[in-house]
């Protein structure tokens, strides 16, 4: 469901699990956000930013302290992965 509340912003309805609700808590307190929605906010940017370099056929990893580096492993990016490489652009 999908509320308008000023002109610039909609107001989105979201059902989640158990542990879902529990891991966007511990979001909020890590990264002391102001609200939920920061958090829903800097996650879609995330996302975003990680769909766009997979598009350009680029790959998202993380690296460790200790110089190892992990693969960023998400269904989302598998499908543009998939999507992107087969389209040729």
């Amino acid at each position: 469901m999908i509320r308008r509340t000023r002109p610039d912003k909609l107001k989105y309805q979201l059902s989640l699990g158990l542990y879902e609700a529990a891991s966007l808590e511990e979001l909020k307190r890590d990264t002391e956000a102001s609200s939920r929605s920061e958090v829903i906010r800097e996650a879609l940017a995330l996302y975003g930013f990680a769909v766009e370099a997979t598009k350009r056929g680029g790959a998202v990893s993380i690296r460790h302290s200790d110089g190892s580096v992990a693969m960023v492993a998400v269904r989302g990016l598998e499908v543009v992965r998939r999507a992107f490489s087969s389209s040729g652009t």
